[in-house]
């Protein structure tokens, strides 16, 4: 019976916890685009209207604003650098062996035929070939050398409550913070691993990455017991090679899961008598409730340094909110 009292009791306390971290993350929402909640915007009668009467109804408005905003300052950066003439001297200097292997593709896709023009068409054919080519060295020479510095104001900022029970990955102590809510088998996850691989690989010593989850599926399912089995292979220091499982198979049962497990290098007596004795059954529940507190679909979000970023944003907007100050 005192058990009884004590798991009631400590539920309560529970339930408690996460009322008031969610009143309080809501009190401290910023989405960059509002003044305090209580800044006055006008005064009718005797009645003050409070910026939290309004800014709910035009917030997506404000973010479609700053969205272009962001992309118009791109825009203006590179017809900038187009200007200073340093991609015309990339783009005219020594071209690639792969330019015939390229010209032949560009050939094959636009369905042309060289044995059936004339000369003037051919070289027609080979001027607008050098056009096209040009255009692609200037954009991948961009690509390659520009780090952009944009601040991103069209992101929503929200405050993440509790932590993960995954071993932290990447540097704990890092100032740049990343917090990833996901399951191994939703939409858009194949999008996740890019981002991932490249803090831990390149990035390992200036990021904190947080792994956490989010699904609508039962505890008995694959999918739930795929999340519990990251804090196990956390416990071999094989957490890595767990998410990579992922990347190129989805498990179907606990039987080819456990396969995988082994063939990853884990212990896989070990993985197994962790998952059967539930360890982190109640931690993986406590993130699927902060997931709806934040009103997460099942699908990945990144919160990098608090702002809300999606598996499909491209790794140009990863970078710019993971380094930005």
């Amino acid at each position: 019976m005192k058990m009884f009292f004590f798991t009631i009791i400590s539920l309560a306390l529970t339930a408690a916890s996460y009322y008031f971290g969610y009143q309080n993350a809501e009190n401290k929402f910023n989405s960059n685009l509002q003044e305090p909640l209580d800044t006055v915007y006008a005064i009718y009668g005797d009645k003050e209207i409070l910026a939290s009467d309004v800014e709910p109804k035009i917030r997506q408005d404000l973010l479609n604003l700053k969205r272009s905003e962001y992309a118009l300052k791109k825009q203006a950066v590179v017809d900038h650098i187009k200007g200073l003439g340093i991609d015309a001297l990339i783009v005219s200097s020594k071209q690639t062996q792969d330019d015939e292997k390229e010209f032949q593709k560009y050939l094959k896709e636009r369905n042309i035929d060289l044995k059936k023009l004339n000369d003037q068409a051919k070289a027609d054919i080979q001027n607008m070939f050098k056009i096209h080519s040009a255009r692609i060295r200037e954009s991948q020479n961009l690509k390659n050398n520009i780090q952009w510095k944009i601040p991103i104001h069209y992101k929503v900022k929200k405050q993440v409550s509790g932590k993960s029970f995954v071993a932290n990955l990447g540097n704990a102590n890092a100032p740049a913070k990343v917090i990833l809510f996901t399951n191994y088998y939703c939409i858009f996850c194949d999008q996740i691993y890019e981002k991932i691989n490249l803090i831990l690989d390149k990035y390992a010593e200036q990021v904190s990455l947080e792994i956490r989850f989010n699904m609508q599926e039962n505890e008995s399912s694959i999918i739930f017991q795929s999340a519990m089995g990251t804090g196990c292979a956390a416990e071999q220091n094989k957490t890595k090679q767990f998410i990579n499982i992922f990347s190129k198979e989805k498990p179907n049962d606990l039987d080819q899961l456990l396969k995988l497990v082994n063939e990853a290098g884990l212990d896989g007596v070990q993985f197994k008598n962790c998952l059967d004795g539930n360890k982190y059954r109640e931690l993986v529940n406590e993130d699927l409730f902060e997931a709806r507190r934040l009103e997460i679909v099942p699908r990945p979000v990144f919160y990098i340094n608090g702002y809300e970023l999606s598996a499909q944003d491209s790794m140009e907007e990863f970078l710019s909110l993971l380094f930005q100050k």
